[in-house]
């Protein structure tokens, strides 16, 4: 679709379709497989095959490039898209660090550990973590989410009933994570937050 109208386009080869889209400010990408395809006129221009490509994964669009999470047996990476070179950049992030990603501005989240993300800003990795550290029961982050200029992550566990303790949410406070919304009842836990008219709304779970 492009404006008003439809119109017709080359398919990313039969059968139609890919597993995920991401669209950028400029750019739209897709992956199928270990494939990743980028939007270019009406068509598709097919990418470089990502390292370690047993199985890939599209992330977030950072400045414009799609980053790629791909793996093979146990080793795993993130790589962003050069367009000029059809090249796969190693982001090298800390280990450890592979899990949901955020990408906005000029910065790049990543999740790690549990009550810890890594932000890539500037070409160096800085470690977010929440003070004190949490105890096994906490859950991982599975989710980080912009808010009105913030940056929060949600997190989920194997536990049940759900309750905040052990599934808390964070948010960005300059180097580090600390605790968001701790004044909502601890049965209530929280898994999207919005700005919408310049009011926080929350997606929450009821625990009791």
């Amino acid at each position: 679709r492009d404006g008003s109208g439809w119109n017709a386009t080359s398919l990313l080869g039969a059968p139609a379709g890919a597993e995920s889209y991401r669209m950028g400010e400029t750019k739209t990408f897709a992956v199928r497989g270990t494939r990743f395809f980028r939007r270019d006129g009406n068509g598709w221009t097919k990418l470089a095959v990502p390292p370690r490509s047993e199985w890939a994964e599209l992330g977030p669009i950072w400045r414009g490039r799609p980053v790629a999470r791909s793996s093979a047996v146990s080793d795993f990476g993130l790589f962003a898209h050069d367009e000029t070179s059809d090249a796969w950049i190693d982001l090298k992030p800390p280990a450890g660090f592979g899990g949901p990603m955020l990408a906005t501005g000029n910065d790049l989240y990543v999740a790690g550990p549990p009550g810890q993300m890594a932000r890539l800003r500037d070409e160096t990795w800085t470690v977010l973590a929440v003070t004190p550290s949490p105890d096994s029961r906490v859950g991982s982050i599975d989710t980080i989410h912009e808010a009105g200029g913030e940056v929060f992550a949600t997190t989920s566990c194997a536990c049940g009933p759900s309750n905040a303790r052990e599934e808390p949410t964070y948010r960005v406070d300059g180097d580090r994570l600390v605790p968001a919304f701790t004044d909502l009842d601890p049965r209530i836990v929280v898994r999207d937050v919005v700005k919408i008219g310049g009011r926080t709304a929350l997606l929450v779970k009821d625990g009791s």
